[in-house]
């Protein structure tokens, strides 16, 4: 028998092949490996400097006889001498760094009788790692005016309780774009933002010119119709987080080119309205209107035992009052005005404010071009574009996460300058 010895093409092609399938391999598990161990070092990085910042404060709240002197966004000043300032994605104690890889940092000043509260939200961040952190300090037996300074209380967020909304924020002022003679009152409160809404309808001459969209007045100069929405695609054009979450239609329809989501599009076009209405220091964003969730959340905070419920199907909002056990419909009657905040009585200028959210189950010629609008004690719907309308626009303002309020009285609140 023939003895065939030595490596054949076909065998040496194998060997290749293996080889650079191994070398693949061994190369994915050492990158896997590397990134595996940067993630680990950034993370215990980041647990590092979180861990500093933490022991100082224990330390400050649980000396004896040291307290909260001052708290602005960035910065909280304890009488014991040390100041703990948020800059360049750093803490400082004084001129010393605390804590590293800093991205964010509010601190907010609560107080309950004879406790300060400190509340820190802080978000550390390095490389591919970030962690928030919702931080909460408590100083005992400490006498409420060494706290403020003064009879004013500093407010924001969920501090401000329902029955306040509807007081005026008497220096919030608007570009120079926008209507002078609105002013601003107190619509909402969630988590995480403050919501203010126009007193009364803004002038045609005030509302947003877009590329997108053309309005133009209707019966009066302060009854808007929508008109020429072709630069709108729909729910498309909604995209930003916080818009759709106060509008959950557009996720369930998120591809709806009715002629009202186009309309609704121009109410939530933030770049259109905010070149009007944004106050850039004080304020994250401004729309036309309310969505139409935005506008019962607030109602219900103030109206606990009866509310405006919603609903919504392919075509849009349907509405009914919570003591009701009939099925949502197209509109519902007697919702309270709370001294104009939900809805205007006057009709001089208009009957109905937009409200931003398609209207369903509207008159069957008028299906599909109909947004919500509130007047008169009506939660209802109007057509976007028919003479007989009557329905104008009061703007909202979005105030940034970092914003504070200072309570005046009653009535009336006001931006603390930055």
């Amino acid at each position: 028998m023939k003895n065939n010895k030595g490596i054949t093409l076909v065998s040496l092609m194998m060997y290749i092949i293996g080889m650079v399938a191994i070398a693949a391999i061994i190369s994915v598990a050492v990158s896997f490996y590397n990134k595996n161990v940067l993630t680990m070092n950034d993370t215990s990085d980041v647990n590092m400097e979180f861990n500093k910042f933490d022991t100082k404060m224990v330390l400050e709240t649980k000396t004896a006889g040291n307290k909260i002197e001052s708290v602005t966004n960035n910065t909280i000043k304890f009488t014991s001498g040390n100041t703990y300032t948020f800059q360049d994605n750093r803490i400082y104690q004084n001129e010393i760094v605390v804590s590293d890889y800093v991205k964010e940092f509010i601190a907010k000043l609560e107080t309950d009788g004879n406790k300060q509260m400190l509340r820190i939200y802080i978000l550390f961040g390095k490389g591919q790692i970030e962690v928030v952190k919702n931080l909460s300090y408590v100083i005992e037996n400490v006498a409420t005016n060494e706290i403020t300074g003064s009879n004013t209380t500093v407010l924001q967020k969920e501090l401000i309780p329902a029955s306040d909304y509807g007081a005026y924020v008497t220096n919030y002022e608007v570009p120079a774009g926008g209507d002078p003679n609105v002013k601003w009152r107190i619509f909402y409160a969630d988590e995480s933002n403050v919501y203010l809404i126009a007193d009364d309808y803004i002038h045609f001459d005030y509302v947003p010119t877009s590329e997108n969209n053309t309005f133009i007045s209707g019966n009066s100069e302060y009854r808007i119709l929508f008109n020429n929405l072709d630069g709108y695609t729909g729910s498309e054009n909604i995209v930003d987080s916080r818009i759709t979450k106060w509008l959950s239609y557009v996720s369930e329809n998120p591809s709806s080119t009715n002629t009202n989501m186009k309309a609704v599009a121009s109410m939530l076009d933030i770049e259109a309205w905010n070149e009007k209405y944004r106050n850039t220091t004080y304020a994250e964003y401004a729309i036309g209107g309310p969505t139409l969730e935005l506008w019962c959340a607030s109602y219900k905070a103030r109206h606990t035992d009866r509310y405006v419920e919603y609903s919504y199907n392919n075509e849009g909002y349907l509405v009914k009052w919570s003591d009701s056990i009939s099925s949502p419909s197209w509109s519902v009657s007697g919702a309270e005005d709370d001294n104009n905040l939900y809805y205007i009585k006057s009709t001089n200028n208009a009957g109905n404010m937009w409200i931003a959210s398609p209207a369903s189950g509207a008159l069957l010629t008028e299906k599909n071009t109909c947004l919500n609008a509130v007047g008169l004690g009506d939660v209802a719907y109007a057509s976007i574009d028919s003479i007989a309308t009557a329905v104008g626009f009061r703007p909202v303002i979005c105030l940034s996460a970092i914003t504070q309020l200072e309570k005046i009285s009653d009535t009336e609140y006001r931006i603390i300058e930055k």
